[in-house]
């Protein structure tokens, strides 16, 4: 042996034994806790900038509306309505009076509620609710995606925060962040039985039948989740899942009918097909809803076909797990661009969105990198183009949010706030109830019908006509009126437009405020039903006046 490979070979020796001591236990426990916790820790990160944007969205919206907080929606104000009267009262409804179907998300309903219960009614208990509720779902991203790489998880769970886009949803204070969380649990699973061919345990039919309670579309996943246990002939664990998604909705049904409601949900039943369109209406009216969904959804068409072009890949087709989730996912997003709807700060669809990201992601480390290729192409084309549609959709929702709230802030605020002050315990007509029935102490008759089942079963059965409108509100003893005009213009028998309003009333005065593509309409009208009330109407809104926002314009 030469002396150069007699002295390498004594180095060589002595590196090894300083190296232990270079490398000291902890050392090594340190890299190996990071090692098997990486991806919790990345999923941190990403909780991190959930957090950031969620402050500096609320921050944004705190500054539009001169620091009082208000949620960009109505109708959040309208679950907290029917929320604070069956804690305080005992009375599903709008009002504290008779029980009206006015609600499609009684689980959430009944969380809010039994808070309400405990802490008293406040506008921060759904802010506190929807936030953390975001928060949670993040976590149960991170437990579906487990086993797949952590850069993989990682960039999957910061585009489902950013694009869903849960911040935003966070700041609605309504149920989206909540069903977000439940389709992600119900997804880990639903995987998890169809995989191992096992039957749905109990817990899982618990989980169906209450994702379905927080929002009816959730029934697209059971029922596609269902189809699939058929197929692998587990027939009774199929009717099992199927009966627990349909509990809720047979529940909710047999409490409304017996209460004189429709056994939907009028907010569902008002958006419906009608029963006289016709055996060839139905397919008619569903083909246009997909088409018009899709129009203005195109990202949702985009990630169905990515998930597509991933089950045509061997690998994906074998892994049963990956499949399944899939499968669920695109099958619920079809049935939602057929029979539901999209837009409104784009949370209708909010679940199927961020399940897609998901579902896809733990696809994604199967995908070969070669065979086939026009898969593999179709995917980066279609990935990209529907990147670039969904951040020009969550950019919008980011910058709309403050607009939105300040919309809200000038009209249905103000109204409230005059409703308090000059109409305590009066009977009110109105077509945008939310804010006016939580913050003032009125009996409210809703125009559009769905607080209000005389108004609904007019519009149901075609009899919502200008002669049956003054009839009712003298029945009711309506003081007066605050609608959108341009809400009332036809006495053809459609389900959504109501009829003109009677000569009769007077119109006394009209606000004309800021935002009105985040509102019914730009210029709400005040009527006096009965012209000998105008006089005192006038007067009251003149001593309103004053502590109106600047931008809004009072017109005659």
């Amino acid at each position: 042996m030469s002396i150069r490979a007699s002295n390498a070979n004594a180095m060589e020796t002595a590196s090894l034994s300083v190296y232990p001591s270079l490398s000291p236990p902890w050392s090594l426990a340190l890299r190996h806790w990071l090692e098997k916790n990486i991806s919790l820790l990345l999923t941190g990160v990403v909780v991190a900038v959930y957090i950031l944007f969620f402050i500096r969205l609320f921050r944004r919206m705190l500054m539009a509306t001169v620091g009082e907080f208000i949620y960009p929606l109505d109708d959040t104000y309208i679950t907290m309505a029917i929320a604070k009267n069956f804690a305080s009262h005992g009375a599903w409804s709008l009002t504290n009076n008779s029980f009206d179907s006015s609600t499609s998300t009684p689980g959430f309903l009944l969380l809010l509620a039994g808070l309400y219960r405990i802490t008293g009614p406040s506008v921060w208990t759904p802010l506190v609710l929807s936030f953390t509720f975001g928060l949670l779902a993040l976590f149960a991203a991170h437990r579906l995606m487990d086993g797949i790489r952590p850069t993989v998880e990682f960039v999957a769970l910061l585009v489902i925060a950013i694009l869903t886009p849960l911040p935003i949803l966070a700041t609605l204070g309504m149920e989206h962040t909540l069903h977000v969380l439940l389709v992600f649990v119900f997804l880990q699973l639903i995987g998890h039985a169809l995989s191992k061919r096992e039957p749905p345990g109990w817990g899982l039919l618990l989980l169906a039948a209450a994702m379905v309670s927080v929002r009816y579309e959730s029934l697209f996943m059971v029922g596609v989740a269902s189809l699939l246990l058929f197929a692998q002939r587990q027939f009774r664990a199929a009717v099992a899942l199927a009966s627990a998604g349909a509990a809720p909705v047979a529940l909710y049904a047999v409490i409304s009918i017996a209460h004189g409601c429709y056994w939907l949900p009028h907010t569902i039943a008002l958006k419906g097909y009608s029963a006289e369109a016709g055996i060839f209406g139905v397919p008619i009216g569903i083909y246009k809803n997909f088409a018009y969904c899709l129009s203005h959804a195109p990202y949702m068409g985009v990630l169905i076909a990515v998930m597509i072009l991933l089950l045509t890949m061997r690998r994906v087709r074998e892994d049963k797990r990956a499949r399944a989730t899939l499968c669920i996912v695109a099958g619920a997003a079809l049935l939602h661009l057929a029979l539901a709807s999209v837009e409104w700060v784009y949370r209708y669809e909010a679940y199927v969105i961020a399940a897609s990201f998901a579902a896809i992601a733990c696809a994604l480390p199967l995908v070969e990198l070669w065979p086939p290729r026009w898969a593999l192409l179709g995917i980066i084309i279609l990935g990209s183009m529907g990147l670039q549609s969904l951040m020009a959709r969550a950019f919008d929702a980011d910058q709309s949010i403050p607009d939105r709230s300040y919309a809200i802030y000038c009209q249905q605020i103000q109204m409230a706030r005059f409703l308090s002050r000059f109409a305590q315990g009066a009977t009110v007509a109105a077509n945008d109830v939310g804010a006016i029935i939580y913050f003032a102490d009125i009996d409210c008759v809703d125009l559009v019908g769905i607080g209000d089942k005389t108004i609904f079963w007019l519009k149901r059965r075609r009899g919502y006509s200008t002669a049956a409108l003054s009839e009712y509100m003298v029945e009711k003893h309506v003081k007066f009126a605050i609608v959108y005009d341009r809400w009332f213009h036809t006495e053809e028998p459609q389900l959504s437009p109501g009829p003109y309003l009677p000569r009769s009333w007077v119109r006394v005065e009209r606000w004309r405020t800021p935002g009105g593509e985040y509102l019914g309409d730009s210029r709400v009208s005040f009527y006096a039903v009965d012209p000998k009330d105008a006089g005192q109407l006038k007067h009251s809104l003149d001593l309103f006046a004053p502590s109106l926002p600047p931008p809004v314009q009072i017109l005659p």
